[in-house]
């Protein structure tokens, strides 16, 4: 049985090339390259989120790289108050969803914003293998 080569629609050369800023994030760069599981902490603004958005997209974009799926788990308001949000399920998330796009469009290169929207929705929707 032939195996089937892995596909990938955006890859990790795509990414912009992105190094660590602070100590503390040079530590989390090397901490993810050794295969070690990262708890990250620290005050707002400090860079946890982006790192991790961007090690973990850069290792599932990576065409070597047995991973596929970045998955993201963010409190939401509760139940009884986003259900008197109007729109569908993608209005009442946006407002939550816009941190991340406002992340990956510092992660990747596009010519404009038709460019930047067609990509994250394409890294939204999961792929096939």
């Amino acid at each position: 049985m032939a195996t089937q080569k892995k596909v990938k629609e955006i890859t990790d050369s795509q990414l912009v090339n992105i190094k660590p800023v602070t100590d503390n994030q040079k530590v989390a760069f090397d901490a993810f390259k050794k295969g070690q599981n990262l708890f990250q902490y620290g005050a707002a603004g400090t860079g946890k989120t982006f790192v991790a958005l961007y090690l973990a997209l850069k290792d599932v974009l990576d065409l070597k790289s047995p991973y596929h799926r970045v998955c993201l788990v963010r409190s939401l308001m509760p139940t009884r108050d986003i259900e008197s949000v109007s729109g569908d399920e993608e209005d009442k998330t946006l407002l939550y969803q816009t941190v991340y796009q406002n992340m990956v469009q510092f992660m990747f290169e596009q010519p404009n914003e038709v460019a930047f929207s067609s990509l994250y929705d394409r890294l939204k929707t999961p792929q096939t293998l």
